[in-house]
């Protein structure tokens, strides 16, 4: 976090490291100036009608950053004073040993090839299927190995994901 002060806003997601319930986030801003203002300027009179049967001024829709939406920080609140900073702190020094688990199994096994050493908890990797292996100098190795049928079995049954790596699978 070193040099957070020179940032103008800094958005911060729960919802992945922390495993917080979807959606949690919590936007920080140096410069609060008219900022509901700003976040409203469309005046959508959809959303702001003053002929309701109840009170208007308990309508927080216009009170609020993200208008109708539930106050989503509540989450990460509650699951804070559950677990504690030290319940919070355990989950993220749990990630970063299963990264280096993961890690040290794949290096041991046979077709498994890191793209690149994690830098966080994302490992990045390519499975090469057995009639690939050793084959990696071959001209057509690469169009190959972007064929491989994992990938797509595991996006099937929805397990994982994957990224293309410049041009590569």
């Amino acid at each position: 976090m070193k040099g957070v002060e020179r940032a103008n806003s800094v958005a911060w997601n729960p919802h992945k490291m922390l495993v917080a319930g979807l959606q949690c986030s919590a936007l920080l801003l140096k410069d609060t100036t008219n900022l509901l203002k700003r976040c409203h300027s469309s005046s959508a009179s959809y959303l702001f009608q003053q002929d309701k049967f109840y009170d208007v001024n308990l309508d927080v829709g216009d009170k609020s950053v993200q208008c109708s939406r539930k106050v989503d920080c509540l989450k990460l609140w509650l699951m804070w004073k559950a677990v504690g900073s030290s319940g919070l702190e355990e989950r993220v020094d749990k990630a970063f040993i299963l990264v280096r688990y993961l890690v040290a199994q794949m290096k041991k096994r046979d077709g498994f090839h890191l793209v690149c050493e994690p830098e966080f908890v994302n490992v990045c990797f390519w499975f090469i299927p057995p009639s690939l292996r050793g084959k990696e100098g071959n001209a057509d190795y690469q169009n190959k190995l972007a064929k491989v049928s994992f990938c797509i079995e595991l996006l099937q049954s929805g397990v994982s994901s994957y990224m293309k790596f410049n041009t590569l699978i």
